[in-house]
């Protein structure tokens, strides 16, 4: 198993013991559990979606799209998503984001992307 399992599984916890956390802030998120499928099955997976209250996620580094699905899943009520600079997902994150068939992100009414590459900037 990867570090980014026991992030997540210790996140999860967090949410679990900590129901009316509101912002939760991650460095980098960018890699994906080896075992992200018996995570998905725990009991405390299915659980913690029904009861946090995160309104706000802020990503300072990398992330990726499936990470980005995760963090949604488990936190439906978010209202605000902040994303640090990604050269190689920020695209179809923000396609999965703002996807009108997306019933994950009804809530969400503020993406912030801090620190675009050139590239991603047109006239």
């Amino acid at each position: 198993m990867n570090n980014i399992f026991y992030e997540l599984y210790i996140f999860i916890d967090i949410l679990q013991l900590t129901p009316n956390l509101h912002t939760v802030t991650w460095i980098s998120i960018k890699n994906t559990p080896k075992d992200l499928l018996s995570l998905q099955e725990s009991k405390a997976y299915q659980l913690v979606p029904k009861q946090n209250q995160v309104k706000t996620i802020i990503i300072q580094g990398d992330y990726t799209k499936k990470m980005m699905e995760e963090l949604i899943y488990l936190c439906p009520r978010v209202q605000y998503i902040s994303l640090g600079p990604s050269d190689r997902s920020l695209d179809a994150t923000v396609h999965y984001l703002l996807s009108k068939i997306n019933d994950a992100t009804l809530h969400l009414f503020l993406l912030r992307i801090r620190g675009a590459s050139p590239h991603w900037i047109r006239c």
